[in-house]
């Protein structure tokens, strides 16, 4: 699946992003003895040797650059960008890398309500675009874009759904504090599970209101037309 959306890369900046395709596996095995690999969804982990490593669904990613970050902490959901020389590789247990850069996402959960409505109503931000950069440990991690925001807006996302349905509702809001660029990785686990016999879902998100103030989405589509996300998305 493509889809357009942004980043603010601490070397890169992008006014769009290809998004990755669903099913990461496909896409990250290595062709050539050096491989980068580009918006990769991960945790934060740590280890007494390595310091702060990334969990991926490559498996876990160490770095001397990233060992004794100060800006990182156990739990960080993040979208890495790194490079990594099979040749010099010197553990079957890690993925040694080099060129690592990450940004942090902010994190929450898929709510339950009747009819998948909003918990608090006030999530008012239209959502210009948003995408689906992979699955990790139940969640999901998602980039969006918003018209007439600055780079120092920062953003909250809530993703409902009603149980019966197979459909998650994505709205945003600004607020005083938190993540400025646009990543959320919300957690698919109850999703999943009261959605167990659904096969694939979509996504709704909001775009704004109409002219009665009834809230107006969008269906959430690939370049292809494909609406429909398989159920399980990086589930573990």
């Amino acid at each position: 699946m493509k889809f357009l959306n942004f980043l603010n890369m601490k070397r890169i900046v992008l006014p769009f992003l290809v998004m990755v395709t669903l099913g990461l596996s496909g896409c990250m095995k290595p062709s050539d003895n050096i491989q980068n690999y580009q918006y990769i969804p991960a945790f934060v982990e740590s280890d007494f040797f390595y310091g702060f490593t990334f969990k991926t669904p490559l498996g876990t990613v160490v770095s001397t650059e990233i060992q004794n970050a100060t800006d990182l902490d156990w739990g960080d959901a993040v979208i890495i960008f790194f490079t990594v020389n099979y040749d010099q590789q010197s553990s079957t247990e890690y993925t040694q890398a080099y060129n690592v850069e990450y940004v942090k996402a902010s994190s929450g959960i898929a709510a339950a309500t009747p009819e998948g409505v909003s918990i608090t109503g006030d999530f008012d931000l239209p959502i210009e675009l948003m995408g689906i950069y992979g699955g990790l440990n139940n969640y999901l991690f998602f980039g969006f874009s918003h018209k007439g925001t600055t780079d120092t807006d920062c953003f909250v996302y809530e993703m409902t759904y009603d149980i019966n349905e197979p459909v998650l509702y994505v709205r945003a809001k600004k607020t005083e504090s938190g993540v400025k660029n646009g990543l959320f990785a919300c957690y698919m686990g109850s999703f999943y599970s009261d959605l167990k016999d659904a096969e694939t879902f979509t996504i709704q998100f909001k775009t704004g209101v109409d002219d009665e103030g009834n809230d107006v989405y969008k269906l959430l589509m690939d370049e292809y037309g494909n609406s429909n996300i398989p159920t399980g998305l990086g589930k573990e």
